[in-house]
């Protein structure tokens, strides 16, 4: 198993995000936009209207994890920018069926989120209705964060509850520790300032990859 290298962009700053989406275009299949609303956790994103119709989004396939309270509101602006892949947290305020039913009806792929301290056994009802979840490794909402090492003890417990659900974690992965994570049985790996915050992008994907290929 190859897992996917996916590089997340945390910014409140529209620039930034347009010159990390235009670095990664030309070697990474996907990327991560992390959707903040100041109120589910203290930090507030960029626009993501500032996305609609950039040249890179047809060069990549976009994932959110919309970081918000009510994520329903978020829904038809992810559809205008093109989003892929959405994810929605657990602990927001919404009514998860009729989260995953509206995210069908987008012909996206549909995913579900979980802070590190929710247990994973609250998926349980949905993971033969959902594509994919994605666990946070950190407290959401900032970037170079130290990595939760229960999160590894998380991977596995979903893991035995469904073995073809995607698996992906998110926040304070590295060099030191993304091999390990790996070889968990996790899927994708979301990787934001080990990516982009020293050196080039490219290589520190390429080392990221190379790490973690053929687990």
């Amino acid at each position: 198993m190859t897992t996917q290298i996916i590089p997340a962009i945390l910014t409140d700053d529209s620039q930034q995000a347009k010159d990390y989406l235009l670095e990664v275009a030309d070697f990474a299949e996907w990327v991560q936009i992390d959707v903040m609303d100041g109120l589910f956790v203290p930090q507030e994103s960029f626009e993501l209207a500032d996305l609609i119709g950039l040249p890179e989004i047809e060069k990549v396939s976009l994932e959110a994890d919309l970081m918000v309270q009510r994520p329903q509101d978020y829904l038809e602006i992810c559809q205008k920018v093109g989003f892929k892949r959405v994810y929605f947290h657990l602990e927001s305020d919404v009514n998860v069926e009729q989260m995953i039913n509206s995210l069908d009806r987008m012909k996206v792929e549909k995913g579900i989120a979980l802070n590190p301290d929710t247990p994973v056994r609250k998926l349980k009802p949905y993971l033969d209705k959902i594509d994919a979840v994605l666990l946070l490794g950190v407290t959401p909402g900032s970037q170079g964060q130290k990595f939760k090492n229960k999160t590894l003890r998380r991977v596995k417990k979903v893991r035995v509850m469904s073995e073809n659900i995607k698996i992906e974690v998110d926040g304070g992965v590295n060099m030191g520790n993304a091999k390990e994570i790996v070889e968990r049985g996790v899927d994708y790996l979301a990787v934001g300032s080990a990516i982009f915050a020293q050196g080039e992008a490219e290589d520190n994907f390429d080392n990221l990859k190379s790490l973690t290929s053929n687990i």
